[in-house]
């Protein structure tokens, strides 16, 4: 199967397992991988959400890249975003991560390890929202500084 039908087969079936408002799929290869956002329909003038994706980058990415993208990107039409980037992206990848311990459990060490790559990330909101999430994800670590050290091991192994 195509790579790009999968995404979007994931994207309906991923909606309606998590009983997230279905978004409208759109192709936009300027985004660096994807994203959603708020449009007014033009037939019905409500507000509906648009995932955008890239079509080239998704066509590069394994299968449990594109679920985990796409349970975080429901994530945010799920907790409605904040006007902290830090919080919309924790509640995000919290969604996303519990989501995927329930219905993809053999890929949640490779997304945890994913997020330890950002431990070091100059962007702040990605920065302080996965380290609190890989710290309350880490059992059997005390302090935070032990789930750091676990933490950046993982992210070398990746």
């Amino acid at each position: 199967m195509d790579k790009e039908k999968y995404f979007l087969q994931i994207i309906y079936e991923l909606a309606s397992k998590c009983r997230v408002k279905l978004p409208h799929a759109m192709k936009d290869n300027r985004l660096n991988l994807a994203g959603v956002f708020k449009a007014r329909d033009i037939n019905t003038k409500k507000i509906v959400w648009v995932l955008k994706y890239n079509v080239r980058v998704i066509k590069k990415l394994k299968k449990w890249e594109l679920i985990h993208i796409v349970l975080h990107e429901l994530g945010h039409i799920k907790t409605q975003g904040h006007k902290s980037d830090t919080i919309s992206e924790y509640k995000a990848e919290k969604f996303a991560l519990k989501a995927i311990k329930k219905y993809y459990p053999q890929y949640t060490e490779r997304v945890l390890q994913y997020l330890a790559r950002f431990i070091g990330d100059k962007r702040k909101h990605y920065r302080e929202a996965y380290e609190k999430l890989l710290a309350e994800n880490l059992p059997g670590c005390k302090s935070v500084k032990d789930k750091l050290i676990i933490i950046r091991n993982i992210s070398k192994k990746f």
